[in-house]
């Protein structure tokens, strides 16, 4: 008798860990939706848009504090989608093809509204 119990146990818990799971995803996936930052968004990054930097960053040889602005000077797609992109800096310079990875987790996009 134990060993027909044990797989139907073992099914049980298998199905109750599966459901706490799923639940456990939706919640914590509900919780965080209205809370991303504008330059996590591809799309709103477009040439003349204005970028802050959230932390320090060092782009190329050209190093920016937490605070500093610059512009989107051009942006490169591949496929459609925006992967790298120009950015002017307050002096000047540009600093060509910055992989968008680091504009999304070092740049917030200014509200100039």
């Amino acid at each position: 008798m134990l060993t027909r119990r044990a797989p139907q146990l073992g099914l049980a818990a298998l199905f109750l860990g599966a459901l706490l799971a799923v639940g456990t995803t939706t919640i914590a996936g509900d919780a965080h939706a209205d809370e991303a930052p504008a330059a996590k968004e591809p799309g709103s990054i477009e040439v003349g848009v204005a970028l802050e930097a959230t932390r320090d960053v060092k782009l190329q040889r050209a190093e920016l504090g937490k605070g500093s602005r610059v512009i989107v000077a051009e942006v490169h797609r591949e496929d459609g989608r925006i992967t790298r992109v120009d950015l002017e800096l307050p002096d000047g310079h540009v600093v060509t093809k910055v992989a968008l990875g680091t504009v999304v987790r070092a740049f917030r996009v200014v509200d100039e509204g």
